[in-house]
């Protein structure tokens, strides 16, 4: 499961954690468990974009956010090896 949430981030774009939960037929709070084990793992990386209230209607990002401490997630190297290790060996 947690390849596939990496699979996920890996293709990028702006998605809510109620989109990513739904995708893999998970709940919101189990979804963020795994996100906090794949940081632990250091497979991924939370970005905080420092926004603020005058800013975001100029945002790219504002369709996918609330403005409540929105965050970003970056797939580390360690993790696009292991998306790629996992797509050539899926027995892994």
């Amino acid at each position: 499961m947690l390849n596939a949430l990496l699979k996920q981030l890996e293709n990028g774009g702006v998605q809510s954690v109620s989109l990513l939960a739904s995708r893999l037929g998970v709940s919101e709070p189990m979804l963020a468990g795994m996100l906090d084990n794949l940081e632990r793992m250091g497979y991924i990386e939370k970005l905080v974009p420092g926004c603020d209230n005058g800013r975001c209607s100029n945002c790219y990002m504002k369709a996918g956010c609330n403005n409540n401490q929105p965050f970003i997630w970056k797939i580390t190297a360690k993790g696009l090896n292991c998306t790629l290790l996992h797509e050539r060996f899926p027995a892994c």
